[in-house]
């Protein structure tokens, strides 16, 4: 076998494995209740109502989630081609994440480290347990396309400073618009990094002689304020709740009880992130900061790993996701190490096959662990009563007898479960939310919660219909004495 076939069958391997671990069982997982759900409600109301600045939740103006609308706007897109299910609302993040196939690749062209470096970095980003799961590259969230977003224009900015390359810096003001408008000032987290890079290549006199860098700001930041002033015009109130929720109240407070030590993610990739991979990073880490080759981007990586950590364990609210747009760099560190490594063993040994042997044992593990967590995906929370509802209405979609004319209760917030009742319409099925106080005799009803079971019971006389995943189906026949 030539080595230009093995490059080749190595390149359709890995992008056949990262794409089977980005869909295979994609959509086993029911809609999360919180995030996910308010996305694709949010992305489901602007598809029947029309394009808008404005998010709406209820049909009404949402000020819970404050972040910009690009993510909405491409899962309004997806539903309005395929239809409103997991997957068009999950699409957006998958593709976020194949994306990196083709940057990587063209990464390690343009870096001259060639395809070992890409396909190992690859690699350990498809396998790293985060990236599988909730809210990052396999859900319906807005931080896998921040993620993709704020990557690209890192990379841009760096190959700029690189190549002095106009169509660089071009590149990397439309991808710092593009995370901007995904989820805000998170958006811009990368910046600081950038900074203290440009210092340490000894271009800050540079950038700042550039017109093009007046521009470029400009152009981002009037872009941002064109749509936080059409959104306010058209939604009065919206700009004072993005004050509170973004610009202040995440980072200088705790919000909805997410308060977390300041070592959070370190502990949480050790634990549940990267796991094995944690305590490998030092190792590869060094490698790479030791051969020349690699160096300076190894550096590079390391520099907007560790700023961006910094600015996060500072904030008071933390959530693990709030690190996932590390995680890239973190297999760039990965991709380098075992490009040093290889070079290392190289040099004391000429049978090339053995540099491989390495980097493959090492990622052996990892794989076999991800292959397995898929493989588990679709037991996640099966116990939790939050999702008995949508599991039922799931398994029984496609029985229009069992579930036509049927009211689905549920106590407090429903982001979730209406995402299938929506779906059940689409049908043909009947079917909608309602309370307690609105029910009759002879509707038919879909519940999870045992308070408001028990309180349908001391009112109604009840026929048990059907059990299933914890929810039941009850017909309403007759109303109890109130004697």
């Amino acid at each position: 076998m030539t080595k230009k076939l093995a490059v080749q069958l190595s390149t359709i391997l890995v992008v056949l494995i990262c794409i089977f671990l980005s869909f295979s069982r994609l959509t086993t997982l029911e809609v999360r209740m919180w995030d996910e759900a308010r996305n694709a409600v949010n992305a489901f109301e602007m598809l029947e109502s029309g394009f808008s600045l404005m998010t709406t939740y209820d049909w009404k103006p949402d000020h819970w989630n404050t972040k910009p609308p690009l993510l909405i706007w491409i899962q309004s897109l997806f539903m309005a081609i395929g239809g409103l299910s997991e997957l068009t609302i999950r699409l957006p993040s998958v593709l976020a994440g194949l994306a990196f196939i083709p940057i990587l690749i063209s990464l390690g062209k343009r870096w001259r480290l060639g395809k070992s470096f890409s396909l190992f970095s690859l690699l350990c980003l498809f396998c790293f347990p985060i990236f599988l799961f909730v809210h990052t590259f396999r859900t319906g969230d807005y931080d896998a396309l921040l993620t993709l977003n704020m990557f690209s224009y890192a990379i841009f900015y760096y190959l700029y400073l690189e190549y002095e390359k106009r169509s660089y810096f071009v590149g990397f003001f439309i991808c710092l618009f593009l995370a901007a408008l995904t989820k805000g000032i998170a958006g811009f987290l990368f910046l600081p990094g950038l900074l203290i890079i440009t210092i340490i290549e000894k271009k800050l006199r540079f950038i700042l002689g550039q017109k093009a860098s007046y521009i470029g700001l400009i152009s981002v930041f009037a872009g941002m304020f064109a749509y936080y002033f059409g959104r306010e015009s058209i939604d009065p109130g919206y700009w004072q709740a993005v004050v509170n929720n973004e610009l202040g109240g995440r980072f200088l407070d705790t919000t909805e009880r997410h308060w977390q030590p300041w070592y959070f993610y370190m502990h949480y990739l050790r634990v549940e992130g990267l796991r094995f991979f944690f305590y490998s990073f030092p190792i590869v880490a060094f490698f790479a900061l030791l051969e020349s080759k690699t160096r300076r981007y190894a550096l590079f990586s390391l520099i907007l790993i560790l700023s961006h950590l910094l600015v996060i364990s500072i904030g008071q609210t933390k959530l693990y996701w709030y690190c996932l747009p590390e995680i890239p760099f973190i297999a760039l560190i990965f991709g380098l190490g075992f490009k040093a490594i290889r070079c290392q063993m190289q040099a004391f040994d000429q049978k090339r096959w053995l540099s491989w042997m390495f980097p493959l044992i090492f990622l052996g593990i990892p794989i076999f662990d991800t292959f397995k967590t898929i493989g588990s995906t679709g037991n996640l929370d099966i116990e939790r009563h939050e999702y008995f509802i949508a599991r039922f209405l799931i398994e029984n979609m496609d029985d229009p007898s069992l579930l036509q004319q049927t009211k689905v209760l549920v106590r407090h917030y429903y982001g979730h479960v209406r995402i299938y009742v929506e779906q059940a319409e689409d049908k043909g099925l009947a079917l909608q939310l309602s309370k307690p106080e609105k029910l009759e005799v002879g509707d038919k009803v879909l519940l999870s919660d045992h308070g408001l079971i028990q309180q349908l019971k001391d009112r109604y006389i009840l026929e048990h219909v059907k059990q299933e995943y914890g929810a039941q189906l009850f017909q309403i026949t007759g109303e109890k004495s109130l004697d």
